[in-house]
């Protein structure tokens, strides 16, 4: 189970890369051949995987460099001011439901279009016909969901349209031994402490982070810092519960069906992910925003340092509980991981 600690953090991880980073820096690519993959995975050469020939690609193996992958959500949705009716098949705005007033701004649709794997015919393959796997960039097949009549027909993947993270974003500073290519973006703690706020057992935690940014150039790191301080700025985000929900993919990269859950509310059901409840801090603001720019014409320096940018920040939260019961039974017949606001009227004492 993760703590309320790396519950916020998480849900500010995955706002960076999804919701800010995800939305505004990725890179389309078309019509790249596919190689088998002989990479090994934990000591471990798995069958059945197909990746983009790195000799014949454009970008070589920056897609499925660490910290980047293929994009699982789609882009252009991100509005905190509608949230998408499964049942009525359309976005409406949040008032009226019970997502009025909260932020949710790691996009809810996922990508449904943005990879297209065609056979050596140069025919457009259905999706069930294979798996992808968007964090190592691998298209599985066959795939538990692949018709026989597929495989014996003699079709194969041959070539594939996707879209990736442009940006490497790291949870942590980057070591040596991952560096990705430039850009880089790491999230890391720097502090954190915890206040009282009101008479009785209610709780503000406060963390102070550190956002750094490793860019190709001026430009590109102007860039980079004003969207992530953009992102901040008199902004607050909905604290993500992983541990009913789980990550946005699963460990293996394949998209986690259960991250967006349909909620019935009133007759409708509301496409969402999970937070915690209003009374256990389900909101994370953003509050002393600092940006600090580093870069020097000096030779010999390295490139990961030459241009370089820092935005310094603190989030705090509020709960209405000790911080034993954070999370736990507190008398409001309350399951662990909290209740999802859409319940909040369904207290009883």
């Amino acid at each position: 189970m993760l703590s309320r600690t790396e519950l916020e953090g998480q849900s500010l991880f995955y706002y960076l890369k999804e919701g800010v980073l995800g939305q505004n820096f990725t890179e389309e690519v078309q019509n790249e051949p596919l190689i088998v993959d002989t990479r090994e995975y934990n000591g471990v050469r798995p069958s059945g995987y197909l990746i983009v020939d790195p000799e014949k690609s454009v970008y070589g193996k920056l897609a499925s460099s660490n910290g980047r992958g293929w994009t699982s959500f789609k882009q252009g949705e991100l509005n905190p001011t509608y949230i998408f009716n499964e049942t009525k098949d359309e976005y409406v705005p949040t008032y009226n439901t019970p997502f009025f007033n909260y932020a949710f701004k790691i996009p809810i649709e996922r990508e449904s279009t943005y990879i297209k794997v065609r056979d050596q015919h140069g025919n457009l393959m259905d999706r069930s016909w294979y798996q992808l796997d968007y964090n190592s960039c691998r298209v599985r097949f066959p795939a538990p969901t692949t018709p026989t009549g597929v495989v014996l027909s003699g079709l194969r993947p041959a070539t594939i349209d996707y879209r990736f993270h442009r940006v490497s974003t790291m949870d942590g500073w980057p070591t040596d031994e991952i560096l990705p290519n430039l850009p880089i973006v790491s999230l890391y703690t720097e502090t954190e402490s915890i206040k009282g706020y009101q008479i009785g057992p209610g709780i503000s935690p406060i963390q102070k982070y550190v956002v750094d940014i490793f860019a190709t150039d001026n430009s590109n790191k102007k860039q980079l810092t004003d969207i992530i301080k953009q992102s901040l700025y008199n902004r607050h985000i909905s604290v993500v519960d992983f541990n009913r929900s789980g990550y946005p993919l699963t460990p293996w990269g394949v998209i986690n069906e259960d991250f967006i859950q349909s909620i019935p509310y009133n007759g409708d059901n509301y496409r969402t992910y999970l937070t915690l409840n209003p009374g256990n801090g389900q909101i994370l603001y953003f509050l002393n925003i600092e940006v600090f720019y580093d870069s020097s014409p000096r030779s010999g320096m390295s490139a990961s340092l030459r241009h370089r940018a820092k935005v310094r920040f603190t989030t705090q939260s509020f709960s209405d509980r000790d911080p034993e019961l954070v999370g736990k039974f507190s008398g409001l017949k309350e399951p662990v991981g909290g209740f999802d606001s859409l319940i909040r009227k369904a207290y009883t004492a």
